[in-house]
């Protein structure tokens, strides 16, 4: 499912408001949620079974901060404590709950559902890796003949 193509454009010109979007679970899981974007409080929009997980935001005040993805991730990390989340990028805005319940949750109803319970049980884990690049280098050279005459011949010339 592909998020809006460009989610600040959706937020209320007039009033320079929008509704953040964090993902979308399950209404029976939407809750408990911490502080959300800009330390607005994360909230519920639902349809039917289904639920997003929003906060009110000033959209033209938007900006990729560190503090605001790391309360992004946050948010959804504590959702998916409770069940299966489809997660949305950074700085995914509605004009207002009308527009997302009718744009995104009711019209693509049953997209989502099937999603949800196609991603249920799944977990996403982020690895971080940590290498030595003199020891991984030296491999590289010692397992590949190609490898091994290209750093020669570099070593030796200009």
């Amino acid at each position: 499912m592909a998020a809006p193509d460009s989610p600040l454009a959706t937020a209320d010109s007039e009033t320079g408001t929008g509704l953040y979007c964090y993902g979308v679970t399950w209404a029976r899981a939407a809750s408990g949620q911490p502080e959300g974007v800009a330390g607005a409080r994360v909230e519920t929009a639902r349809s039917g079974d289904l639920a997003a997980l929003v906060s009110p935001v000033r959209a033209n005040k938007m900006r990729a901060r560190r503090a605001d993805l790391l309360k992004h991730l946050d948010v959804l990390t504590a959702a998916l404590a409770e069940g299966t989340v489809l997660p949305f990028r950074f700085g995914t805005i509605f004009a207002d709950e009308d527009e997302l319940v009718g744009k995104l949750l009711e019209a693509r109803r049953d997209e989502l559902t099937r999603l949800l319970r196609e991603f249920d049980g799944l977990v996403e884990l982020n690895v971080r890796a940590f290498f030595r690049g003199d020891v991984v280098l030296a491999e590289i050279v010692r397992e590949s003949p190609r490898v091994a005459r290209l750093r020669e011949q570099t070593s030796r010339g200009p």
